[in-house]
């Protein structure tokens, strides 16, 4: 999916930015979960975990992927500049 939405130009950028949010999810959830537990149970943090989940959904469905996928296959801005001086 992300590749979709990634002009050839910028994926590497774009694939490192969602490593990085990926590890700091990473690192997000298990405190949140932990810190529910040690707070007020099991059950409470997986329903935590559960909230977190469906605001991360409630994002996700708010992308337009078919404009993205337009604006992937148009001329980055960087390279629409003209070559030569400035």
């Amino acid at each position: 999916l992300l590749a979709r939405l990634t002009t050839r130009g910028n994926t590497s950028q774009h694939f490192g930015f969602m490593a990085g949010v990926s590890r700091v999810s990473g690192l997000i959830g298990p405190v949140v979960y932990g810190a529910l537990v040690v707070l007020a149970g099991p059950r409470t943090g997986l329903c935590g975990l559960a909230i977190l989940g469906s605001v991360g959904l409630l994002v996700m469905s708010t992308v337009d992927f078919e404009t993205g996928q337009q604006c992937s296959q148009s001329t980055p801005i960087d390279d629409a500049r003209p070559s030569g001086g400035v």
